[in-house]
Parts: structure tokens; C-alpha cells; sequence
């Protein structure tokens, strides 16, 4: 999505949490206000450097579990 998708999604979710499991909302802007010691800010510039070292597959998960660490697991059933 592009600029202004997270403050789309997160009116979706405000007006919709009935619906949704979960949103992975990102705008980089928010960054800067982030300290430079924030444990948060550390864990994005790591996700980062996974993304260059690994496979931006990679950083897209550790993303996803960093900002949605309960999400219900969907596969549950299928893979028992």
C-alpha cells in the first residue's frame, strides 16, 4: 500500500476489530521518534540488516512477529 495505508488500516481496525485478526501497520516516519536506544528502534534496524543479509522474506516475518507476536495460528489443523 502506499503513503497513508497505515492510518487507512488502522481506521479499518478501529471501526472493524469484529473482523480482523491482526494489522502489521508501518509508516516509516515514525521512526524518528523513536530513541536512538529504543529497544524498538533496534529491532526494526536488525529486521533491516535481515532483510539485506538473509532474504527480505526473512525480515518480513520477524516483522510480523515483532508486531503481532499472538497472531492465532490458521494451520494448525492442517499440519497435525
Amino acid at each position: 500500500m502506499g503513503e497513508g495505508a497505515g492510518i487507512i488500516a488502522l481506521e479499518v481496525i478501529a471501526g472493524h476489530s469484529d473482523r480482523l485478526v491482526a494489522a502489521i501497520v508501518h509508516e516509516p516516519p515514525v521512526m524518528g521518534l523513536l530513541s536512538e536506544d529504543s529497544p524498538a528502534r533496534q529491532e526494526i534496524v536488525n529486521i533491516g540488516r535481515l532483510a539485506v543479509e538473509q532474504s527480505p522474506m526473512r525480515a518480513y516475518v520477524a516483522f510480523g512477529v515483532m508486531t503481532a507476536p499472538n497472531v492465532p495460528k490458521l494451520f494448525d489443523e492442517m499440519t497435525s
